[in-house]
């Protein structure tokens, strides 16, 4: 479940955060993204986050599919990026369905995340793929952003990566892979510096 889910990351986080006074930025990908965001939305969550400062979210599954991947609804490497020399990777579990417990708890906290605001003291830089992504809803993933930010006045900074899948930051450069990457740490470096309005 996410709540467990969050009790392992505060856990890793107490253990290897050497120094408690550098930012804190959460990165997330995919149900690590909609972690992220639900993550900032609970406040009991948050306390085990100290010095939080902004998320950098990767195709969040704010907006899941329902079947996710291939037309079996099977996990696979050439449905989540171009990169072919990623294609001998193993995936575990090759399906939500697999697990479904988390998969529920992930549609659950996908609704969620429209229900709730992020807080306003965190700033967030979104990448979502091609409105063709086999995982995640794009087109709704833009318009929980819009709303985040009109109904809310969230401080979010979005881009779409034309043509990539589901795997951004480990897309090829023509779609945009570079691109997230370097982003990323501008984004991250500027929170650092406090200097993140956009």
């Amino acid at each position: 479940t996410f709540n467990s889910l969050t009790k392992i990351a505060a856990l890793v986080l107490k253990q290897y955060r050497a120094d408690t006074s550098r930012p804190l930025i959460i990165a997330g990908w995919s149900a690590g993204g909609l972690h992220a965001v639900r993550i900032v939305q609970t406040p009991r969550w948050r306390q085990a986050f100290p010095g939080l400062r902004g998320l950098i979210l990767y195709a969040p599954g704010v907006s899941v599919k329902t079947c996710v991947g291939d037309q079996f609804c099977q996990i696979t490497n050439e449905t989540l990026t171009h990169d072919s020399s990623l294609r001998e990777r193993d995936i575990q579990p090759g399906s939500p369905l697999y697990r479904l417990k988390f998969a529920a708890d992930l549609l659950l906290n996908s609704w969620l995340s429209w229900r709730k605001p992020i807080p306003l003291d965190i700033p967030i830089l979104l990448f979502v793929g091609s409105d063709g992504d086999r995982y995640v809803k794009t087109i709704e993933i833009k318009k929980w952003a819009r709303l985040q930010r009109t109904k809310f006045n969230v401080n979010i900074l979005a881009s779409q990566c034309v043509g990539a899948r589901h795997e951004l930051d480990n897309e090829l450069p023509e779609y945009g892979g570079t691109f997230v990457r370097a982003q990323s740490s501008i984004f991250a470096a500027a929170l650092a510096r406090k200097t993140t309005s956009f």
